[in-house]
Order: C-alpha cells, then structure tokens, then sequence
C-alpha cells in the first residue's frame, strides 16, 4: 500500500481556496435566504402614501443594508488577503518598470513642448511672411520657399499634427453666467463661517438616510 506524504504547499493552497469558495458561497446563500423576504417586500413599493407606510419601509430597507454591510464585511474577509498579495507583486513590478516609463514620460511632454513651441512660432512667422509679402514687392518664388520652409508635415513614423475643434478661452470676463458653474464647497464654507454669499441661504434641509 503507498504511504501518504505531506501535502505540499500548493496542494495546501488549493485546498484553502476551495474551503474558502464552499464558504463564501454558504455565506451568500444564508445572506440571499435572510433578504427574500425584504426583496419581496421592498419591491412592491412603487409609492407611499402614510407616514406608517414611510416608517415600516424605512425599517425594512434598513434592515436590508445591515445585510448588505454583512456581505460587504464576509466579502473583504476574503478579499483582502487577496488582494494585499495581488497589491504587493504589483508594486515590485511597477518598481522595475516606473523609471523607464517615467524616463519616456518626461523626454515626451519636453518634446512636445518644444514642439508646441515651434508650431507657435513658426505661425507668428507665417503671419509676419504674409504680411510682409501683402506690402512688399516680394517675389511668388521667395514666399512659397520661405512658407515651404515654415510648414510642418505628417507622418506615420514621427509625430502627427490632426486639426481639433476645442474651446479655447480667450477672455473670462466675457464668458456668459450660464457657463459658470459655482464652487459649491467653497460657498458652503463660506456660509458655515458666518459669511454672506450673494444669491445662496444657509439652511437645514431634509436628507434621507437609512
């Protein structure tokens, strides 16, 4: 008869993980048993019209999310392990890999830079080009050179320019007030702090929470 060894660690590690799946599952069974009811019930309510039937669904939905934060708890028991192990093989990685990306990163927003740059100036160059050429007696062949000279092109193996419609703000004291839209933490702590913020009251108002 063959005598039986150790287990070994991996067979160790797959027996856990299989426990712990069986467990999970009976947890979430007995936790989707518990909620039927309150499902069933909760559901139906399609409006409420007594201060009875605003009282007995608020305890039967509260009810419901205290079996809700149960699940939530048993879910990170088993996740959290998880994923401090996932958490740290990812950081050694990153750890190899964040100076070269960070490397390129860096090479790439100077790069562009320079390039935006360049692009800037070489339009101011083209407007001067076109205006010297409107009042000059400049030849068709020296500004098509120098505007030749002045254009950028495409292509598939180096940097390509594509034309974007975008908003650009060119004078803030002119935007509409519709498109303002009011830092509301600011003004909130502002009116906590006793201040007067012009167009706003400080007042208590009814939040449900369950």
């Amino acid at each position: 008869m063959k005598q039986l060894g150790k287990p070994t660690k991996k067979e160790l590690s797959t027996a856990k993980s299989l426990v712990s799946k069986v467990n999970t599952a009976i947890v979430v069974s007995s936790l989707q048993e518990k909620a039927k009811p309150l499902f069933a019930k909760l559901q139906k309510i399609t409006k409420i019209t007594s201060a009875a039937e605003f009282d007995l669904a608020g305890q039967q939905a509260k009810m419901l999310k205290q079996l809700a934060a149960e699940a939530k708890k048993s879910r990170d028991e088993v996740v959290k392990p998880i994923k401090e192990g996932m958490n740290k093989a990812i950081e050694k990685i990153d750890e190899l890999f964040r100076p070269f990306l960070l490397k390129v990163n860096d090479i790439d927003l100077n790069i562009k830079l320079q390039m935006s740059n360049y692009l800037e100036d070489s339009k101011n160059k083209k407007s001067k080009l076109d205006e010297l050429y409107e009042n000059s007696n400049m030849r068709i062949s020296t500004y098509a050179q120098k505007t030749a000279e002045l254009s950028v092109t495409s292509s598939k193996q180096g940097a390509q320019i594509r034309k974007v419609w975008e908003a650009v703000l060119v004078d803030k004291n002119k935007v509409p007030r519709k498109y303002l839209v009011p830092d509301m933490k600011m003004v909130e702590a502002d009116l906590k702090a006793g201040k007067k913020v012009a167009g706003f009251s400080w007042e208590q108002v009814d939040h449900i929470v369950i």
